[in-house]
């Protein structure tokens, strides 16, 4: 049953939800100038409780540190390089993952910061393909593809990368040699 208190200079709602253990654990809205505002802040969560589109904030406030080395990376699977590659966008010195976001919360970061991450690696000179790597790795311990993900494990509710913009990478154009130019190419290569 939902319930307001005092709090401070404001008010906050409270309510209550099961956890998957079957306690039952009170739950505290955000502070509300006015105690009406507050009760009804904390019905909107009972509600929301009620059909399933309760979303729990606490397991946000792990840190991306604690999310991508102890929780992303140690449930992936596939190729030892691949792995080595996640770790290089991780720890590098300049404008890595780890420098930007490793000491916030998985709750604190919004799609505005990875943008000014990104247009940040850009101002500093780093390659498109640096970029867009990097800006991958960390995409991926977000989205809900693969073994784990902060997202379709409920660590956040949207991922932060969504709608990020990156800089495109310049394709060189192929060349395709004709038939008359790979002839001379044969005859200069020495015989296997």
């Amino acid at each position: 049953m939902a319930g307001s208190k005092k709090d401070g200079r404001g008010y906050r709602g409270t309510y209550y939800v099961t956890a998957e253990d079957g306690s039952v654990q009170r739950r505290k809205t955000a502070t509300c100038p006015t105690k009406r505002g507050a009760l009804i802040a904390a019905r909107d969560e009972e509600a929301k409780v009620r059909e399933g589109s309760w979303f729990d904030p606490l397991p946000g406030r792990m840190t991306v540190a604690e999310c991508f080395e102890g929780f992303w990376l140690a449930n992936r699977g596939g190729e030892l390089t691949t792995r080595n590659t996640y770790r290089a966008h991780w720890n590098a010195p300049k404008r890595g993952i780890r420098a930007r976001f490793g000491r916030l919360e998985l709750r604190q970061i919004r799609t505005s910061h990875v943008q000014g991450w990104v247009a940040r690696m850009r101002a500093d000179g780093l390659s498109a393909t640096t970029i867009e790597g990097r800006f991958m790795t960390s995409k991926r311990s977000s989205q809900p593809r693969g073994a784990a993900s902060a997202l379709r494990d409920g660590l956040i509710k949207v991922n932060p990368c969504h709608g990020v913009e990156i800089p495109r990478r310049v394709t060189k154009p192929v060349k395709i040699y004709s038939l008359e130019e790979v002839g001379p190419l044969l005859d200069a290569l020495d015989p296997w």
